[in-house]
Protein backbone atom coordinates (compact mmCIF):
# COMPACT_ATOMS: atom_id res chain seq x y z
CA UNK A 1 0.00 0.00 0.00
CA UNK A 2 1.50 3.09 -0.90
CA UNK A 3 0.99 6.63 0.62
CA UNK A 4 -1.53 9.38 -0.88
CA UNK A 5 -0.28 11.90 -3.02
CA UNK A 6 1.01 14.85 -1.19
CA UNK A 7 -1.74 17.74 -1.64
CA UNK A 8 -0.39 20.05 -4.27
CA UNK A 9 -2.91 23.08 -3.03
CA UNK A 10 -0.64 25.55 -0.90
CA UNK A 11 -4.01 26.86 0.62
CA UNK A 12 -6.49 24.00 2.11
CA UNK A 13 -10.02 25.21 3.42
CA UNK A 14 -11.15 21.60 4.64
CA UNK A 15 -14.85 21.44 6.25
CA UNK A 16 -14.31 24.82 7.42
CA UNK A 17 -17.23 26.80 9.11
CA UNK A 18 -17.62 30.82 10.81
CA UNK A 19 -20.86 31.31 13.30
CA UNK A 20 -20.52 34.51 15.17
CA UNK A 21 -23.51 33.67 17.76
CA UNK A 22 -23.67 29.91 17.71
CA UNK A 23 -26.66 29.48 15.58
CA UNK A 24 -26.44 31.28 12.43
CA UNK A 25 -23.19 30.04 9.99
CA UNK A 26 -21.80 32.62 7.93
CA UNK A 27 -19.57 30.38 6.34
CA UNK A 28 -20.58 26.23 5.47
CA UNK A 29 -18.68 23.17 5.24
CA UNK A 30 -15.74 25.25 3.01
CA UNK A 31 -13.87 22.80 1.13
CA UNK A 32 -11.26 24.65 -0.98
CA UNK A 33 -7.96 24.37 -2.48
CA UNK A 34 -5.66 27.48 -3.40
CA UNK A 35 -2.34 26.29 -5.83
CA UNK A 36 0.95 28.37 -5.61
CA UNK A 37 1.13 30.76 -7.31
CA UNK A 38 -2.75 31.19 -8.64
CA UNK A 39 -5.20 34.27 -8.59
CA UNK A 40 -8.06 33.12 -6.89
CA UNK A 41 -11.32 35.56 -6.46
CA UNK A 42 -14.22 34.89 -3.95
CA UNK A 43 -16.83 36.52 -5.91
CA UNK A 44 -20.68 37.08 -4.09
CA UNK A 45 -23.18 39.46 -2.93
CA UNK A 46 -22.54 41.56 0.71
CA UNK A 47 -23.22 38.23 3.63
CA UNK A 48 -22.61 35.46 0.75
CA UNK A 49 -19.36 34.67 3.36
CA UNK A 50 -16.39 35.58 1.02
CA UNK A 51 -14.75 38.36 3.66
CA UNK A 52 -15.10 35.83 6.33
CA UNK A 53 -13.25 33.29 4.72
CA UNK A 54 -10.34 35.72 3.73
CA UNK A 55 -10.54 36.94 7.20
CA UNK A 56 -10.38 33.50 8.95
CA UNK A 57 -7.20 32.75 6.73
CA UNK A 58 -5.93 36.37 7.60
CA UNK A 59 -5.89 35.22 11.30
CA UNK A 60 -8.63 37.90 11.98
CA UNK A 61 -11.13 35.08 12.40
CA UNK A 62 -11.02 31.98 13.86
CA UNK A 63 -12.73 28.93 12.25
CA UNK A 64 -15.74 27.29 14.42
CA UNK A 65 -14.61 23.98 13.03
CA UNK A 66 -12.66 22.45 10.05
CA UNK A 67 -9.44 23.55 9.82
CA UNK A 68 -7.14 25.41 7.22
CA UNK A 69 -3.72 24.36 5.91
CA UNK A 70 -1.09 26.42 4.48
CA UNK A 71 1.72 24.20 3.02
CA UNK A 72 0.02 21.36 4.40
CA UNK A 73 0.41 22.80 8.26
CA UNK A 74 -2.93 23.74 10.08
CA UNK A 75 -2.77 27.99 10.92
CA UNK A 76 -6.20 27.72 12.61
CA UNK A 77 -4.68 28.91 15.91
CA UNK A 78 -1.53 30.77 14.26
CA UNK A 79 -1.77 34.75 15.63
CA UNK A 80 -1.77 36.64 12.14
CA UNK A 81 1.91 38.03 12.47
CA UNK A 82 3.41 34.77 11.81
CA UNK A 83 1.15 34.08 9.05
CA UNK A 84 3.74 36.00 6.56
CA UNK A 85 0.88 37.12 4.50
CA UNK A 86 1.10 40.64 2.59
CA UNK A 87 -2.84 42.34 3.10
CA UNK A 88 -4.26 45.32 0.85
CA UNK A 89 -8.03 46.43 2.41
CA UNK A 90 -10.31 48.92 0.14
CA UNK A 91 -9.03 51.57 2.79
CA UNK A 92 -5.73 51.30 2.17
CA UNK A 93 -4.71 51.92 5.96
CA UNK A 94 -1.82 54.15 5.49
CA UNK A 95 0.09 55.47 8.34
CA UNK A 96 -0.72 59.46 7.59
CA UNK A 97 2.39 60.81 9.49
CA UNK A 98 4.44 58.79 7.33
CA UNK A 99 6.15 59.55 4.11
CA UNK A 100 5.36 56.68 1.21
CA UNK A 101 8.87 55.54 1.76
CA UNK A 102 8.42 55.22 5.62
CA UNK A 103 4.99 53.38 5.24
CA UNK A 104 6.81 50.80 2.60
CA UNK A 105 9.88 50.26 5.19
CA UNK A 106 7.28 49.78 8.32
CA UNK A 107 6.86 45.80 7.56
CA UNK A 108 10.17 45.48 7.12
CA UNK A 109 10.91 46.76 10.26
CA UNK A 110 8.50 44.84 12.07
CA UNK A 111 9.65 41.69 9.79
CA UNK A 112 12.84 42.49 11.30
CA UNK A 113 14.94 42.60 8.01
CA UNK A 114 18.61 44.26 8.40
CA UNK A 115 18.48 47.93 8.76
CA UNK A 116 21.07 48.28 5.66
CA UNK A 117 18.91 46.10 3.70
CA UNK A 118 15.83 48.45 4.19
CA UNK A 119 16.30 51.04 1.93
CA UNK A 120 17.22 49.18 -1.07
CA UNK A 121 13.82 46.98 -0.62
CA UNK A 122 11.91 50.16 -0.06
CA UNK A 123 13.29 51.60 -3.71
CA UNK A 124 13.16 48.84 -5.56
CA UNK A 125 9.14 48.88 -4.03
CA UNK A 126 8.85 52.02 -4.90
CA UNK A 127 10.14 51.56 -9.27
CA UNK A 128 7.60 48.17 -8.63
CA UNK A 129 4.64 50.81 -8.36
CA UNK A 130 6.26 53.45 -10.59
CA UNK A 131 5.93 56.08 -7.63
CA UNK A 132 9.73 56.74 -6.99
CA UNK A 133 9.38 60.64 -7.42
CA UNK A 134 6.97 60.61 -4.34
CA UNK A 135 8.38 58.43 -2.03
CA UNK A 136 8.99 61.89 0.32
CA UNK A 137 5.56 62.48 0.31
CA UNK A 138 2.56 61.99 2.64
CA UNK A 139 -0.83 59.65 1.76
CA UNK A 140 -2.81 63.20 1.59
CA UNK A 141 -0.99 64.53 -0.32
CA UNK A 142 -1.48 61.16 -3.08
CA UNK A 143 -4.70 60.47 -5.20
CA UNK A 144 -6.09 57.89 -4.72
CA UNK A 145 -4.88 55.78 -7.55
CA UNK A 146 -1.21 56.71 -5.73
CA UNK A 147 -2.62 55.29 -2.48
CA UNK A 148 -3.57 52.05 -3.65
CA UNK A 149 -0.70 51.23 -5.00
CA UNK A 150 1.26 52.34 -2.20
CA UNK A 151 -0.72 50.06 -0.03
CA UNK A 152 0.06 47.40 -2.58
CA UNK A 153 3.71 47.90 -2.48
CA UNK A 154 3.37 47.62 1.35
CA UNK A 155 2.10 44.33 1.04
CA UNK A 156 4.69 42.71 -1.37
CA UNK A 157 7.59 44.85 -0.08
CA UNK A 158 8.88 41.86 2.15
CA UNK A 159 8.24 38.89 -0.61
CA UNK A 160 5.00 37.30 1.36
CA UNK A 161 4.19 33.68 0.53
CA UNK A 162 0.88 35.13 0.08
CA UNK A 163 -1.21 38.35 -0.46
CA UNK A 164 -4.95 38.57 0.51
CA UNK A 165 -6.73 41.69 -0.91
CA UNK A 166 -10.57 42.72 0.31
CA UNK A 167 -12.48 45.15 -2.04
CA UNK A 168 -9.14 47.50 -2.84
CA UNK A 169 -10.84 48.81 -5.94
CA UNK A 170 -13.78 49.58 -4.14
CA UNK A 171 -13.19 53.52 -3.57
CA UNK A 172 -11.41 53.95 -6.86
CA UNK A 173 -13.75 55.74 -10.16
CA UNK A 174 -14.66 53.10 -12.65
CA UNK A 175 -11.38 54.56 -14.94
CA UNK A 176 -9.00 54.22 -12.16
CA UNK A 177 -10.58 50.81 -10.82
CA UNK A 178 -10.10 49.09 -14.44
CA UNK A 179 -6.37 50.51 -14.71
CA UNK A 180 -5.55 49.40 -11.39
CA UNK A 181 -6.77 46.15 -12.21
CA UNK A 182 -4.75 45.34 -15.16
CA UNK A 183 -1.73 46.71 -12.96
CA UNK A 184 -2.29 44.21 -10.09
CA UNK A 185 -2.70 41.42 -12.89
CA UNK A 186 0.55 42.12 -14.21
CA UNK A 187 1.96 42.00 -11.04
CA UNK A 188 1.02 38.81 -10.69
CA UNK A 189 1.86 37.41 -13.85
CA UNK A 190 5.26 39.21 -13.17
CA UNK A 191 6.08 38.12 -9.65
CA UNK A 192 4.07 34.36 -9.40
CA UNK A 193 2.49 35.37 -6.20
CA UNK A 194 0.10 33.48 -4.92
CA UNK A 195 -2.89 36.23 -4.57
CA UNK A 196 -6.55 35.56 -2.52
CA UNK A 197 -8.81 38.52 -3.85
CA UNK A 198 -12.35 39.48 -2.26
CA UNK A 199 -15.41 41.53 -4.70
CA UNK A 200 -18.48 41.74 -5.20
CA UNK A 201 -17.76 43.40 -8.93
CA UNK A 202 -17.62 40.26 -11.47
CA UNK A 203 -16.38 42.42 -14.43
CA UNK A 204 -12.90 42.64 -12.09
CA UNK A 205 -12.97 39.03 -11.19
CA UNK A 206 -13.34 38.14 -14.72
CA UNK A 207 -10.78 40.29 -15.54
CA UNK A 208 -8.20 39.74 -12.94
CA UNK A 209 -8.52 35.60 -12.12
CA UNK A 210 -7.01 32.61 -12.97
CA UNK A 211 -10.03 31.05 -11.00
CA UNK A 212 -13.28 32.23 -9.32
CA UNK A 213 -15.11 30.94 -6.40
CA UNK A 214 -18.68 32.36 -6.39
CA UNK A 215 -20.28 32.51 -2.95
CA UNK A 216 -23.95 32.51 -2.26
CA UNK A 217 -25.52 32.07 1.45
CA UNK A 218 -21.96 31.13 3.17
CA UNK A 219 -21.63 28.72 -0.14
CA UNK A 220 -19.26 28.04 -2.41
CA UNK A 221 -21.57 27.91 -5.77
CA UNK A 222 -19.30 26.53 -8.22
CA UNK A 223 -15.40 27.21 -8.76
CA UNK A 224 -13.62 27.49 -12.07
CA UNK A 225 -12.12 29.79 -14.62
CA UNK A 226 -13.53 32.78 -15.74
CA UNK A 227 -15.18 31.38 -18.97
CA UNK A 228 -16.30 28.74 -17.37
CA UNK A 229 -18.49 30.13 -14.82
CA UNK A 230 -19.69 32.50 -17.19
CA UNK A 231 -20.56 29.71 -20.13
CA UNK A 232 -21.47 27.28 -18.24
CA UNK A 233 -23.24 27.96 -14.85
CA UNK A 234 -23.85 25.34 -12.78
CA UNK A 235 -27.13 26.74 -11.25
CA UNK A 236 -29.68 29.25 -11.59
CA UNK A 237 -27.75 31.78 -8.80
CA UNK A 238 -24.20 31.20 -11.02
CA UNK A 239 -26.12 31.89 -14.12
CA UNK A 240 -27.94 35.30 -12.78
CA UNK A 241 -25.18 36.57 -10.65
CA UNK A 242 -22.63 36.45 -13.52
CA UNK A 243 -23.91 38.71 -15.73
CA UNK A 244 -27.28 40.13 -17.38
CA UNK A 245 -29.57 37.24 -18.53
CA UNK A 246 -33.06 37.57 -19.67
CA UNK A 247 -35.83 35.03 -17.79
CA UNK A 248 -38.37 32.84 -19.97
CA UNK A 249 -40.86 31.52 -18.24
CA UNK A 250 -41.68 27.28 -19.82
CA UNK A 251 -42.63 24.05 -19.54
CA UNK A 252 -41.06 21.08 -20.12
CA UNK A 253 -42.09 19.08 -23.07
CA UNK A 254 -39.20 16.46 -23.72
CA UNK A 255 -35.82 15.33 -23.46
CA UNK A 256 -33.98 14.18 -26.65
CA UNK A 257 -30.56 13.38 -25.57
CA UNK A 258 -29.12 16.41 -24.58
CA UNK A 259 -31.22 18.72 -26.29
CA UNK A 260 -34.55 19.91 -24.08
CA UNK A 261 -37.89 21.28 -25.22
CA UNK A 262 -39.90 23.40 -23.72
CA UNK A 263 -43.01 25.35 -24.20
CA UNK A 264 -43.79 29.25 -23.17
CA UNK A 265 -46.97 30.55 -22.43
CA UNK A 266 -47.57 31.83 -25.44
CA UNK A 267 -47.17 28.82 -27.26
CA UNK A 268 -43.92 29.06 -28.74
CA UNK A 269 -41.57 26.33 -28.23
CA UNK A 270 -37.32 26.46 -27.08
CA UNK A 271 -34.83 24.04 -27.27
CA UNK A 272 -32.15 24.41 -24.51
CA UNK A 273 -28.92 22.64 -24.76
CA UNK A 274 -27.51 23.53 -21.12
CA UNK A 275 -30.01 22.14 -18.63
CA UNK A 276 -29.23 19.92 -15.30
CA UNK A 277 -30.79 16.21 -15.36
CA UNK A 278 -33.72 16.83 -13.04
CA UNK A 279 -36.04 19.15 -14.93
CA UNK A 280 -38.69 16.47 -15.07
CA UNK A 281 -41.20 15.97 -17.91
CA UNK A 282 -43.99 18.69 -17.37
CA UNK A 283 -42.28 20.70 -14.80
CA UNK A 284 -41.72 24.14 -14.86
CA UNK A 285 -38.45 25.87 -15.66
CA UNK A 286 -36.75 28.87 -16.30
CA UNK A 287 -34.88 29.83 -19.24
CA UNK A 288 -32.13 31.65 -18.98
CA UNK A 289 -30.37 33.47 -22.02
CA UNK A 290 -27.63 36.47 -22.19
CA UNK A 291 -28.24 40.05 -24.39
CA UNK A 292 -25.28 39.05 -26.05
CA UNK A 293 -26.61 35.80 -27.54
CA UNK A 294 -30.16 37.26 -28.32
CA UNK A 295 -29.81 38.03 -32.52
CA UNK A 296 -32.63 40.06 -34.56
CA UNK A 297 -34.23 38.16 -37.22
CA UNK A 298 -36.18 35.24 -38.19
CA UNK A 299 -34.74 31.72 -37.38
CA UNK A 300 -36.26 28.14 -37.11
CA UNK A 301 -35.84 27.55 -33.20
CA UNK A 302 -36.21 29.79 -30.60
CA UNK A 303 -37.77 32.52 -32.59
CA UNK A 304 -40.06 34.94 -30.32
CA UNK A 305 -41.90 37.93 -31.92
CA UNK A 306 -42.53 40.93 -30.05
CA UNK A 307 -42.75 44.46 -30.41
CA UNK A 308 -39.77 47.58 -29.80
CA UNK A 309 -40.04 48.86 -26.46
CA UNK A 310 -37.21 51.08 -26.50
CA UNK A 311 -33.59 51.12 -27.98
CA UNK A 312 -30.69 52.52 -26.28
CA UNK A 313 -27.61 53.18 -27.57
CA UNK A 314 -24.66 52.74 -24.59
CA UNK A 315 -21.44 53.58 -26.75
CA UNK A 316 -19.92 50.32 -27.90
CA UNK A 317 -22.92 48.76 -28.67
CA UNK A 318 -26.71 49.06 -28.64
CA UNK A 319 -29.61 47.44 -26.42
CA UNK A 320 -32.67 46.42 -27.80
CA UNK A 321 -35.74 46.11 -25.25
CA UNK A 322 -38.65 43.91 -27.23
CA UNK A 323 -42.13 43.26 -25.54
CA UNK A 324 -42.57 39.20 -25.79
CA UNK A 325 -46.38 38.71 -25.28
CA UNK A 326 -46.98 36.48 -22.26
CA UNK A 327 -43.09 36.20 -21.84
CA UNK A 328 -42.25 40.11 -20.78
CA UNK A 329 -39.39 41.87 -21.88
CA UNK A 330 -36.73 40.31 -23.93
CA UNK A 331 -33.13 42.61 -24.04
CA UNK A 332 -30.61 42.20 -26.79
CA UNK A 333 -27.27 43.36 -27.34
CA UNK A 334 -25.99 44.28 -30.81
CA UNK A 335 -23.25 45.91 -31.88
CA UNK A 336 -22.54 49.58 -32.65
CA UNK A 337 -22.84 48.63 -36.25
CA UNK A 338 -26.16 47.12 -36.49
CA UNK A 339 -27.34 51.37 -35.33
CA UNK A 340 -28.34 52.10 -39.13
CA UNK A 341 -30.70 49.02 -39.71
CA UNK A 342 -31.54 48.59 -35.81
CA UNK A 343 -35.69 48.47 -35.91
CA UNK A 344 -37.48 51.86 -33.79
CA UNK A 345 -39.84 51.54 -31.18
CA UNK A 346 -43.11 50.39 -32.01
CA UNK A 347 -41.48 48.22 -35.20
CA UNK A 348 -42.76 44.51 -34.79
CA UNK A 349 -40.00 42.15 -34.77
CA UNK A 350 -38.63 38.51 -34.65
CA UNK A 351 -35.71 37.75 -32.06
CA UNK A 352 -33.87 34.44 -31.94
CA UNK A 353 -30.89 32.76 -29.63
CA UNK A 354 -29.09 29.29 -30.32
CA UNK A 355 -30.43 26.41 -27.93
CA UNK A 356 -26.59 26.44 -26.66
CA UNK A 357 -27.07 29.34 -26.06
CA UNK A 358 -30.33 28.55 -23.67
CA UNK A 359 -30.05 27.71 -19.74
CA UNK A 360 -32.67 26.02 -18.67
CA UNK A 361 -33.64 25.64 -14.44
CA UNK A 362 -35.86 24.44 -12.69
CA UNK A 363 -38.32 27.47 -12.01
CA UNK A 364 -37.99 27.23 -7.99
CA UNK A 365 -34.06 27.56 -8.30
CA UNK A 366 -34.10 30.50 -10.61
CA UNK A 367 -36.03 32.66 -8.78
CA UNK A 368 -33.80 36.26 -8.55
CA UNK A 369 -32.23 36.07 -5.14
Amino acid sequence: MTDAAPDPALVRFDGVQKSYDGILRVVKDLHLGIAEGEFLTLLGPSGSGKTTTLMMLAGFETPTAGNILFARQRINDMPTYRRNFGMVFQNYALFPHMTVAENLAFPLRMHRFAKSEIPGRVERALDMIRLGAVADRRPAQLSGGQQQRVALARALVFEPRMVLMDEPLGALDKQLREHMQLEIRELHERLGLTMLYVTHDQTEAMTMSDRIAIFDDGRIQQVGPPDRVYDHPENAFVARFMGENNALPARVEARDGARLRLRCPAGSQLVALCCPEGLPDGGDAQVLVRPEQVTLGEATENCLRGIVADVIYQGDHLRVVVDVPAIGRLSARLPKAARPDCPSPGAEVAVHFAPEAALAFPAEDAVET
